[in-house]
Parts: structure tokens; C-alpha cells; sequence
């Protein structure tokens, strides 16, 4: 009566159409994706394809969390999308352990999912100490495709961050023991100066460190009136770049100030 969706207990495969989403791409499906976040806490969860406007989800990283989507066709388009339709800057998942509590070894899986933004949105993804495992993920349209801090332990598998407004990738510090295989880093840099992928760590500590590029494509970010770069490495140590592609990015294709 209230407008709340109760959290269902739900043994198995978590699906989001339980809680009420409807994936229509009309309404707001953000109470009944909350409850089905809920659920999902140590479990696996399930979005059938469509399209779920919300206001921003967040995962707790002190749990394991299995989501997958449906009919992922490497297009950004179909399947399942989710789209952040909220306009003063909030994150569309925000993984959130702040204040700092501790180091987190529970594993946070997300598959076969686009999640999409808009200009005046934040991150697709907005993680804070967290250990993530994408696969099959589309993340544009957004301000910082993924934004990742003290993150560790993590693979990310023909993961697309794709004209995104500032960074497609963002380390901002103490990334570590992290693997890119086959993404894609593509048409981000619609603002002055930001980058396909930056890594850009802090002194002593909180460098990042271990982390490699497998096959990875790095084109087109900023254009004829912005400057953009392809991948900047700034306080990362320890960095493998393994047959990867980099051209058509207005600054350098590979920029790593001293």
C-alpha cells in the first residue's frame, strides 16, 4: 500500500521480475530492483532481458553476490540494460564500503549486462575495496564508466566501457593484481584531458600495482575539439601490455606522466 516492494526469500535464482520489476522501460523499477538486491546477498540473482530505469542500486562488498543478465549480444543494446535515469550525478551501482571498515574477500560476479547512463549521470559502476569479476559487460553513456578505489584481485572479461563522459576506466588508487582481458575502451572523453583507462594511483602504498591488458582496444577517445588519451598510467607499478591496439585518440594513445 505504501509503495515498497517486501523482500522475498527466495531459494535458488533470484529473479528481479519477482520483485515487481517490470523492464519495460517506462516505469521505475528502482524499489523493486533494491528489494531484489537484497535478496541476492550471498546468492545468485537473474534480470530477464529489458530495460530497467532506476535511480541507483548499491551492493555491500561484505557479500558475495552472483547477477547475471539474459541474451548479452555484445551490442550494448539488447538483452538486459539498465538505466540510470537519475540526473544530479548519482551512480547507477555504486559498491559502497565507505566509511572504510576493512579488506572484503567476497566476490561480486556481474554477467551478460549493459548499464547505462546519461549526461548528467555519474558512474556506471562505483567501487570502493571490493574484489569484482565482470564478464560480458557494457558500461556507457555514463560519467566514469567504472571507477574503482583500493579494489584488488579482480578480472574483467570483454567488459566494454564505451563513450562514457570522462574516463572509461577509473583507478584512482591502490588498484591491484587486476587483469583486462579483451576490453574494449572506446569513445570515452567527451571532456578535456580524460582517458579510455587511467590509472592513476597514489604514492607509497596506495600505487597501483600487477595489473595487465590482455588483447585490449584502446581508439577514438576525445576528438577534434577535445583532447582525449587512450591509456594513462601515472603512480602503477608492475603494468603488462599484451598485444593490444591503440590509434585515433586525439592526445597520446599511451600517456604516462613522470
Amino acid at each position: 500500500a505504501n509503495g515498497t516492494v517486501a523482500v522475498l526469500q527466495v531459494v535458488g535464482v533470484a529473479d528481479a521480475k519477482q520483485f515487481g520489476a517490470k523492464g519495460n522501460g517506462v516505469a521505475d523499477d528502482t524499489n523493486a530492483l533494491s528489494a531484489w538486491v537484497v535478496a541476492v546477498q550471498g546468492g545468485k540473482g537473474f534480470i530477464p532481458a529489458g530495460v530497467y530505469n532506476h535511480t541507483g542500486l548499491t551492493l555491500l562488498p561484505q557479500y558475495a553476490y552472483n547477477i547475471e543478465g539474459e541474451a548479452w549480444d555484445g551490442a550494448g543494446t539488447n538483452g538486459s540494460v539498465l538505466v540510470n535515469t537519475d540526473e544530479s550525478g548519482g551512480h547507477a551501482i555504486t559498491i559502497d564500503n565507505t566509511p572504510f571498515a576493512q579488506n572484503y574477500d567476497s566476490q561480486i560476479k556481474i554477467k551478460d549486462l549493459t548499464v547505462k547512463g546519461n549526461p548528467l549521470s555519474g558512474d556506471g559502476i562505483n567501487a570502493d575495496q571490493t574484489m569484482v569479476f565482470l564478464e560480458n559487460v557494457w558500461l556507457t553513456g555514463n560519467a566514469r564508466g567504472y571507477r574503482a578505489l583500493r579494489c584488488y584481485s579482480s578480472s574483467f572479461k570483454q567488459v566494454y566501457f564505451v563513450n562514457n563522459r570522462q574516463h572509461g576506466f577509473s583507478a584512482q588508487r591502490a588498484l591491484n593484481a587486476v587483469v583486462f582481458d579483451h576490453c574494449l575502451f572506446n569513445g570515452n572523453a567527451k571532456e578535456e584531458g580524460f582517458s579510455g583507462c587511467s590509472l592513476a594511483g597514489a604514492s607509497g602504498i596506495d600505487r597501483n600495482f600487477g595489473v595487465k591488458f590482455i588483447s585490449c582496444d584502446f581508439t577514438g577517445n576525445g576528438d577534434a575539439l577535445v583532447g582525449g588519451f587512450g591509456l594513462t598510467l601515472a603512480q602503477s607499478t608492475g603494468v603488462s601490455i599484451d598485444t593490444c591496439y591503440f590509434e585515433s585518440n586525439s592526445l597520446d594513445n599511451l600517456f604516462a606522466p613522470s
